[in-house]
């Protein structure tokens, strides 16, 4: 019997072994990428069961504002609520499950509303009004779940205005899940003079036809530049025509023009690996090493960490970081990716 149908047929003991039996020391078996079976009882159980990014405080500054996220199947919100604190709610109404707010992102003002029946519920979560109240008189409603209003996620982490949450009650806590890949976040943040930033500029959302560990592995994957980005490296090259060396590079060109370089530049970069998936690519240098200076900037970063702390945060640049499994950041370009 193949590995696919074991995890489909067997129940959790025998799926568990399954799974293991896709991976060798020196090779994945495709059905760890393609099997439906495979994929369901990722969600079931390690998407289920590890720490996930959310959002990020800054998306919602104001209360009632609220950003929507569907993790694993399951629908959520994070929202702020009247005295300013993170709340994680389900987005959907206690009584018959429809989704709250359909909007990415939206301000529902002082509570939320359903538009199917009409229950209301504050930003925190608790029942606020429910029609026809007495129709449920000499029922159970005040004391089952549906009654206690909506319900919030028992597990949930702010690293440095970097929300995560863990879906179900197995797997490891916050900290002992991410421990040292946090410094990822760390550096990202800390680039700021005031130590903080916020997510801006809109959301470039890209459907990639293919398994999530594909392209998380792809993100630290050293080889594929010089195949994947030949056409947009030979692009660039050709815009940018035979300046000197040293001559000023806009943004686009800084970093594009560096994924030509050999083989050997990337292999060269150096890596590491932590537990539970995440990892760092360019411990030693990056493209990103050698972004032209910016004067006020790096004047303004000395101001706020002092000469040493400062040239220690902007001369560490890696390529990539991978919070596993769902996040990956760059420190230098300050970018973020989610799937």
């Amino acid at each position: 019997m193949e590995a696919s149908e074991r995890v489909a047929r067997e129940g959790p003991s025998g799926a568990a072994a399954a799974v293991r039996a896709l991976v060798d020391d020196d090779r994945v078996h495709r059905d760890a990428y393609v099997d439906p079976a495979v994929h369901a009882r990722e969600l079931r159980t390690f998407w289920a069961h590890t720490w996930q990014y959310l959002a990020h405080a800054s998306q919602v500054p104001n209360p009632g504002d609220v950003v929507t996220v569907d993790l694993a199947g399951r629908p959520l919100m994070l929202v702020r609520t009247g005295d300013g604190t993170l709340r994680v709610l389900a987005n959907r109404c206690a009584h018959k499950g429809t989704k709250l707010v359909d909007e990415e992102r939206a301000n529902v003002g002082r509570h939320f509303r359903c538009s199917y029946h009409g229950w209301t519920y504050a930003l925190d979560g608790a029942p606020l009004g429910v029609p026809l109240r007495e129709g449920y008189e000499g029922t159970r409603l005040a004391s089952c779940a549906s009654g206690r209003g909506l319900a919030p996620l028992r597990h949930v982490a702010v690293h440095r205005d970097f929300v995560f949450v863990k879906l179900g009650d197995a797997g490891p806590g916050f900290a002992d899940y991410f421990g040292d890949a946090l410094a990822a976040l760390d550096n990202l943040v800390d680039r700021s003079p005031v130590g903080k930033f916020e997510v801006a500029g809109g959301v470039l959302r890209t459907i990639v036809r293919c398994n999530w560990k594909i392209y998380l592995e792809n993100i630290n994957d050293t080889v594929h530049p010089m195949a994947t980005h030949e056409s947009a490296v030979a692009a660039a090259r050709a815009v940018w025509g035979e300046r000197p060396a040293d001559a000023a590079k806009p943004m686009a060109m800084e970093q594009i023009l560096p994924f030509g370089a050999p083989f050997d530049f990337f292999d060269r970069m150096g890596a590491r690996v932590y537990p539970n998936g995440h990892s760092v690519l360019g411990t030693k240098h990056s493209i990103h090493s050698g972004y032209g200076k910016l004067p006020d900037y790096e004047a303004a970063m000395r101001a706020a960490y002092g000469e040493a702390r400062a040239k220690e945060i902007l001369e560490h640049a890696p390529q990539n970081a991978v919070l596993y499994p769902s996040l990956a950041v760059k420190g230098a370009p300050q970018a973020m990716r989610v799937i």
